[in-house]
């Protein structure tokens, strides 16, 4: 052996017998089976394996000609099974026998018994244990669980295709971890999707530990010669190579129901508001257990009895919206019923409006009334009136009635310049609704739900097709969909028909001004011994929200004073606030 060839010392075949006996374990095995390995490869894995044990720098290819019996030239080109499934690999560059051997990572953690995701690929995927009595949270019905599972069992341990059809939050990779744990088998579930240099390693990760392998359906490709149970996830076309489809759309009540009760249960948690909780959040299995985990970590965190009713319903709240963020704004629900004003009738609406959302369930499912129709089922409403006179109060308080996340649609980021953009993104909207179980609110409607006029140019006609899309959308839509305006006559007729409530904010007469100025003045704001609400309420005809702004600025003024606040204070600022509109305050002179 030439010099300058390797550093490593020459292995005695005594050592070398040693090595080879070293890695005749389970591992050393499972080496040997896959890749049929002969006597001379696995000599060469052996020497290749010792600078793990001795720390002694990697052997070259010559000392494994020289030492392991056997091994020739051939066992290093590159169809041979050490190069081609990449268990060794020639460092450098040079003659061939020059050139130094090291085990791949993987192969390494095999021969030397140590378990877990290989290193490389902790940032794209994970590697989990699911226990086996998650089955009962598969949201699918009882027939399809059936199937799934007497299929699985069939291939086991052998090579399977499942291709789980349906859009995010179906329940896909909970169905994944709860057949990976009926089967006894670990789920090796790819999060993003990795490098190709990377994926061969998944695939040898999920021979190695004989895992479930679950992924994005855009994998088909790179997967095709896994031996194993692959379940690849998506909303796309059918998969080809004969994998079995399995269906998933949201689930329905009693799927979520029982997930419901399942994770509470699991939990240790009252699983009393299971019920309530699966009719008014939708969503699918997964972000039920994230609410369950959330819940209870932030009740243990703060210590005393399990997480209540109001504390479920935030962490469910908690998991909705993301997807609502970039075209929608939230708005925290703070006001109550005791802070609309409004006619007896107009009350009434609002109050039903909420029965028929918390009621649905019984109506559309129970009952059967969802036979007879595939539309119509969203509740909708149409809040109109002049500003001021309580139309997003009236939507906060409907949301927190319901519990329900209150998302204000931006207008500015859903509109678009440019044709067919508006549709797209207001599709963005009214899906990512339909999953986080918002409340949507358009404000200023009548820009977007405008009347379809005569068609003279190009312009009218895609105004026109805008019209006609949101028509439809709205029609489908099974959410809580509310529209306020201030220029009804502006929408298109045919939404005000399709609508399941109109309520009218008429301006508030005199009695409901002078209750309005009460509970604008929280009880711990002082008044001065001059403030008339009385007197401001018959001279002023104010909206509501003029008499927030008028109390408010008010309060800053006889704050700053270091005194009550006093007729004076309010006086002023109704005059600066008219003056600030450019209105002229009947009664404000004096």
């Amino acid at each position: 052996m030439g010099a300058g060839v390797s550093n490593a010392a020459p292995v005695a075949p005594s050592a070398q017998n040693g090595l080879s006996a070293g890695i005749a374990t389970t591992g050393g095995q499972w080496l040997r089976e896959t890749y049929a390995l002969t006597d001379a490869e696995m000599g060469i894995t052996a020497l290749a394996l010792e600078p793990e044990i001795t720390g002694r720098p990697w052997p070259a290819v010559a000392d494994a000609l020289a030492a392991v019996p056997g091994a020739e030239r051939r066992h290093f080109q590159g169809d041979a099974p050490l190069i081609s499934e990449q268990i060794v690999a020639l460092l450098g560059d040079g003659p061939l026998i020059t050139r130094r051997m090291a085990l791949d990572e993987q192969i390494i953690d095999v021969l030397l018994g140590q378990h877990g995701l290989d290193r490389r690929l902790v940032p794209s995927c994970a590697l989990t244990a699911p226990p086996p009595d998650l089955w009962a949270e598969v949201p699918l019905p009882d027939d399809a669980r059936a199937g799934l599972l007497a299929a699985a069992r069939a291939a086991s341990p052998g090579r399977l295709r499942l291709h789980f059809r349906g859009p995010p939050g179906s329940g896909r990779r909970t169905t994944a971890r709860a057949l990976a744990g009926r089967l006894g088998m670990p789920l090796l579930a790819i999060e993003t999707k990795p490098g190709p240099d990377l994926m061969f390693h998944v695939l040898r990760e999920a021979a190695l530990h004989g895992a479930l392998l679950y992924g994005p359906d855009d994998l088909a490709s790179e997967i095709r010669d896994h031996p194993g149970i692959a379940v690849l996830a998506g909303d796309g076309p059918a998969m080809p190579d004969g994998a079995i489809e399995v269906s998933f759309s949201r689930p329905c009540y009693e799927v979520r129901r029982r997930v419901w009760t399942a994770r509470l249960t699991a939990a240790g948690i009252s699983a009393e508001p299971a019920a309530e909780l699966a009719a008014r959040f939708r969503f699918g299995p997964g972000r039920i257990g994230g609410a369950v985990a959330a819940a209870a970590a932030t009740q243990g965190a703060a210590g005393g009895a399990g997480p209540g009713r109001e504390e479920l319903f935030a962490a469910a709240r908690a998991q909705t919206g993301r997807e609502l963020a970039a075209l929608a704004r939230r708005i925290e629900p703070l006001h109550t019923w005791d802070d609309l004003v409004l006619p007896p009738g107009e009350l009434d609406q609002l109050r039903e409006l909420c029965t028929q959302v918390t009621a649905r369930r019984t109506v559309w499912h129970d009952w059967g009334f969802a036979a007879g129709t595939a539309r119509g089922r969203g509740v909708t409403a149409l809040f109109t009136g002049p500003p001021g006179t309580g139309k997003t109060t009236a939507a906060e308080v409907v949301a927190g009635e319901l519990g329900l996340d209150l998302y204000a649609v931006d207008l500015a980021a859903v509109v678009s310049k440019y044709i067919g953009e508006t549709e797209k993104n207001l599709e963005k909207v009214f899906t990512a609704a339909g999953e986080t179980d918002a409340v949507l609110l358009f404000d200023e409607a009548d820009s977007l739900f405008a009347r379809r006029g005569d068609v003279r140019d190009a312009r009218d006609r895609y105004a026109n097709i805008e019209t006609s899309y949101l028509l439809q959308r709205m029609e489908h839509y099974d959410g809580i969909a509310l529209l306020a305006t201030n220029l009804r006559r502006h929408l298109d007729p045919a939404f005000t028909r399709r609508l399941r409530f109109i309520v009218e904010f008429p301006v508030p007469g005199e009695p409901e001004r002078r209750l309005i100025w009460d509970r604008c003045l929280p009880e711990r704001a002082p008044r001065g011994d001059d403030l008339d609400l009385a007197e401001l309420a018959a001279r002023f005809p104010l909206t509501g929200g003029e008499i927030r702004g008028v109390v408010l600025r008010a309060a800053f003024r006889a704050a700053a004073a270091g005194r009550p606040i006093g007729q004076g204070d309010v006086l002023e600022a109704i005059r600066r606030e008219h003056r600030k509109t450019g209105r002229f305050a009947p009664g404000s002179e004096g």
